[in-house]
């Protein structure tokens, strides 16, 4: 063995980029590094706050930039008219470069579900950290659509315009902390929704948002909690 733990990351990272990064489509983020030449991608798996960590650890900013713009442009590409979501910020589980929604594989969703529900999260996270304006006009649309609902009303998950459809592998009527608390950090983006940011902190800090599972739900009730209490670590800052 041998090495530092920075240098080792530094080999990830340039592990991403050959692999995960599909370089025939503006630099879309792969779904991962064993799909081949396939317009696929997944919106939630979007992290535009690391992609500048990763461009400053690197000394690849320019690179990584482009992985951050693919992202913020594939989004807003999602939100439309024919999807009924141009202004709910509600993204489809998979769609390709043109932000359509697609099957990915046999039986994927297209809605906005718990994988999709990642999204306000680590948007937010762009925008807290880093001020990002792109980020500030997604979290406005989805942060608007959640106040409508209200944090006791949400469930786990919604059709792209914005009709409630709970994902059947949870108990009904039991909140989930991956929709709440997600919900909680996008608002942080705006200070006209602290009363939603406290209602948010309040449910998921029972930590009994599982929504009768145990490992998914209890890994976003501690993102969410140490995001919303300005405990995750910023890396921008280090």
């Amino acid at each position: 063995m041998g090495g530092s733990y920075l240098n080792y990351a530094k080999d990830l990272i340039d592990a991403i980029w050959t692999h995960e990064v599909d370089h025939n489509r503006a630099e879309m983020l792969k779904p991962g590094d064993q799909w081949g030449d396939v317009d696929v991608t997944n919106p939630s798996y979007f992290a535009p706050a690391y992609y500048r960590v990763f461009g400053q650890i690197t000394g690849k900013t320019q690179d990584w930039n482009k992985v951050v713009d693919s992202s913020y442009s594939i989004i807003e590409k999602s939100l439309n008219a024919a999807s009924g979501n141009q202004d709910n910020g509600l993204v489809p589980a998979w769609c390709d470069s043109k932000g359509n929604p697609v099957e990915a594989f046999s039986g994927a969703p297209k809605n906005f579900q718990n994988d999709s529900t990642r999204t306000p999260f680590r948007v937010g996270q762009d925008y807290c950290f880093f001020g990002e304006t792109r980020a500030h006009a997604y979290l406005a649309k989805i942060s608007a659509f959640y106040v409508g609902v209200g944090v006791a009303n949400i469930v786990n998950g919604y059709d792209l315009n914005g009709k409630p459809n709970p994902d059947k592998m949870y108990a009904t009527g039991l909140q989930a902390a991956s929709f709440v608390g997600p919900a909680g950090v996008g608002a942080m983006s705006d200070p006209q929704y602290q009363q939603f940011i406290d209602d948010a902190y309040a449910k998921v800090a029972t930590l009994q948002l599982t929504a009768g599972t145990i490992y998914y739900q209890k890994s976003w009730t501690a993102l969410s909690l140490l995001m919303m209490t300005g405990n995750l670590v910023n890396f921008s800052a280090h």
